[in-house]
């Protein structure tokens, strides 16, 4: 007779390390399935912990499904922390709804037990693992396929067959360089609170705005609202206003395609069979400039009577159809945008019971900043409060690369996520795919990336990957012409210019610090991400163009070289000095003397003087060229500081500047262009060093010195 405690099912919130076997309640469940497949449990617990086993019924089919725990040894190489699904497929021809069953189980199961993004299938279809490739790509589950003969044949006699079998379909599959909208919540990350603000804004009969660059993840965030928004008896409907049914068609006919939409999304979200979908009520020629607005409303009013779901329009990309900016005359230039929100707005008015509101998303908000559209009253003129996609902080790009990564057999140092967060800007497509090619060139699996492998991955990223930073910022370039000019000016150090037009429209500083492009520090503004300024400048031919005369050429020299220079000695000397406190075998005086003054005149000459003294142009000869060679004698003491710049590449930037930027050379007529561009980009390399180092006064020079 079993006892209750055998009958007491697994509890995994426990969190109990875990061996290879079956827990007796799972052994009750799985004591009723067939043979072949209580042989198979049996083969799996050899390795696994089998924590629970079930049959279930979905329509008309059955299913049995166990969930597997791995012990440490087998949690460490594939980074599973959560128990897997396993579903037996008896039926000897594999169907795609199949699939169904783990979303089916995962519902049944308490949020947060099971693994999400992987499952096991074990199918009686023979040629189940040629079948299941076509599904483990995009943003499906990775699945694990197995045979019923072979897990019968193989496993049985070959314990390393599963371990196997997950090895080749976990690390075969790249997750982070999925570049499509997510329509699923499998790989969807960071934005659960700007997502529930969107749905509340709208069940409160709020209108909202969503804006931010190219690859931020809008379109992700819309099938995200379109998801949960259904819990709370409500329907997204997804408007692209870059189809062509909208943007290059009259407004009236723009609202007859929204009334499409409307439909196919409550049908499609709701699920209705056939028989019981909804259709409009009116034909589109029935819209007309006069009766338009009327029967759209109408319509809206169908559907709520009929769902009682609360509707909320989504409008993608609304650059398409926003006056000045949008490509269709009628709309660019015209008053149809005019009368398409006149519409809209006049619809959300007359709701009073706040079933319906829009929300208009898009690169920049500037659809709802002009007050006057031609001399007419611009209806949305700040009808929403725009919300820009901020980037992820360390947390979300640490949960996003870490659960990504461990399905492909990939960690990163704990270092890395803050690195990744600060050198993108948190942009959640650039992080994905910087990791995705650093991981690329690291084949190894499982590996951890070092902060080494990571900062050599990085910078062949930003130098061979800019195709990435062009689709970001292309938009701008396209549509936001003056946001994009001011960041050439930025990126140049173009200070006056950039602040002349930032003053004469401060809505472009605005549009830039939403983005997160720009950030603003103290009473100034700089990159928040380093490559694009780099990007921005190789792509454009920038540095140059503001230096017309050779006398401004040579002011610009003298000036950065001595800014540089000047900074540079001070960050030289606190880094000896910090390695002196550290290092008590270690005096940084006898380094600067032994690197710079070792012949006897140099000794006779310097040895009396001070640690401070000897970094002081006033009082002895310090070259630009001197401080190369302080650095890279001892490099691994600087190495930390200088933001992943090989010894090399600092060699090269540190000569460029020595030879073109040095006073001597000044005399010249002519200061070739392609010289000029170079040691510009080498200011930049080497004034970013400088100014991530803390150079604020260290306590420790005057004790060493």
């Amino acid at each position: 007779m079993l006892t209750k405690n055998y009958l007491e099912e697994y509890d995994y919130r426990k969190n109990e390390e875990v061996y290879q076997g079956i827990h007796n309640y799972a052994q009750s469940v799985v004591n009723k399935f067939p043979k072949n497949e209580r042989t198979i449990v049996g083969i799996f617990k050899r390795q696994w912990y089998v924590t629970k086993a079930e049959i279930i019924n979905i329509g008309a089919s059955e299913y049995r499904y166990f969930l597997i725990k791995a012990p440490n040894n087998l949690a460490n190489q594939f980074n599973i922390d959560l128990e897997i699904i396993v579903i037996f497929s008896s039926y000897p021809k594999f169907e795609p709804r199949t699939l169904d069953a783990f979303e089916y189980v995962k519902r049944k199961l308490e949020i947060g037990r099971v693994e999400n993004l992987c499952g096991v299938l074990i199918s009686n279809d023979i040629d189940i693992d040629s079948k299941i490739q076509k599904y483990n790509n995009g943003e499906s589950r990775i699945i694990v396929p197995f045979s019923y003969s072979d897990l019968t044949t193989k496993a049985n006699s070959e314990d390393y067959f599963i371990r196997q079998k997950f090895q080749t379909y976990f690390y075969n599959r790249d997750l982070f360089a999925y570049n499509d909208a997510l329509k699923t919540d499998l790989y969807f990350f960071g934005r659960d609170q700007l997502v529930l603000d969107i749905i509340n804004k709208h069940l409160s009969g709020e209108n909202s705005g969503l804006f931010g660059l190219r690859k931020t993840g809008k379109t992700s965030i819309i099938f995200d609202v379109k998801r949960k928004i259904l819990q709370r008896k409500g329907v997204a409907v997804f408007v692209s206003c870059q189809n062509p049914s909208i943007s290059e068609v009259s407004w009236y006919n723009a609202l007859y395609y929204v009334v499409k939409c409307m439909y196919e999304n409550i049908n499609s979200d709701l699920g209705l069979e056939e028989e019981k979908e909804l259709c409009p009520l009116y034909t589109e020629s029935d819209y007309l400039e006069g009766s338009a607005t009327s029967i759209f409303e109408k319509e809206i009013e169908n559907i709520s009577k009929k769902t009682e779901y609360s509707i909320l329009l989504m409008f993608d990309e609304v650059e398409h159809i926003t006056f000045k900016k949008a490509s269709n005359k009628s709309w660019g230039e015209g008053l149809e945008s005019v009368s398409f929100w006149k519409a809209i707005r006049s619809i959300y008015q007359s709701r009073k019971d706040k079933n319906f509101s829009f929300c208009i998303v898009g690169t920049n908000p500037i659809c709802i900043e002009y007050p006057l559209i031609l001399h007419a009253d611009n209806p949305i003129f700040k009808a929403v409060e725009p919300t820009f996609i901020q980037g992820f902080d360390r947390r979300q790009t640490r949960e996003m690369i870490r659960t990504l990564g461990r399905f492909m057999g990939v960690r990163f140092d704990e270092t890395i996520y803050q690195k990744l967060t600060d050198e993108y800007g948190g942009h959640p497509f650039l992080i994905r795919h910087v990791c995705s090619y650093i991981s690329q060139k690291n084949t190894k699996r499982p590996i951890t990336i070092s902060k080494t492998t990571y900062e050599k991955g990085k910078q062949e990223f930003n130098k061979q990957e800019t195709e990435y930073f062009e689709m970001i910022l292309g938009v701008l370039k396209e549509f936001y012409k003056e946001e994009y000019e001011l960041l050439t000016y930025l990126a140049v150090k173009d200070y006056d210019t950039f602040h002349y037009f930032a003053n004469e429209d401060p809505s472009y500083i605005k549009h830039l610090l939403g983005y997160g492009l720009i950030q603003k520090v103290e009473d100034d503004y700089e990159f928040k991400m380093e490559v694009m300024k780099d990007y921005i400048i190789k792509k454009e031919k920038l540095g140059v163009r503001t230096l017309n005369s050779i006398e401004d050429k040579w002011k610009y020299l003298v000036e950065e070289r001595g800014k540089l220079e000047i900074n540079f000695r001070k960050m030289v000397k606190q880094v000896l000095v910090s390695e002196q406190f550290e290092d008590s075998n270690f005096n940084a005086k006898n380094y600067v003397m032994n690197k710079l003054h070792n012949s006897r005149e140099g000794k006779r000459k310097y040895s009396r003087f001070s640690l401070n003294d000897l970094f002081n142009a006033d009082k002895t000869e310090i070259y630009f060229n001197d401080l190369d060679k302080l650095v890279r004698g001892k490099w691994e003491s600087f190495e930390q500081y200088i933001g992943g710049m090989d010894q090399e590449s600092f060699r090269h930037y540190m000569k460029v500047v020595n030879k073109i930027g040095r006073a001597d050379a000044h005399a010249k007529e002519k200061i070739d262009e392609k010289d000029l561009q170079e040691v510009s980009l080498a200011f930049d390399k080497l004034t970013g060093i400088v100014s991530n180092f803390d150079n604020t006064p260290n306590e420790l020079v005057d004790i060493f010195s």
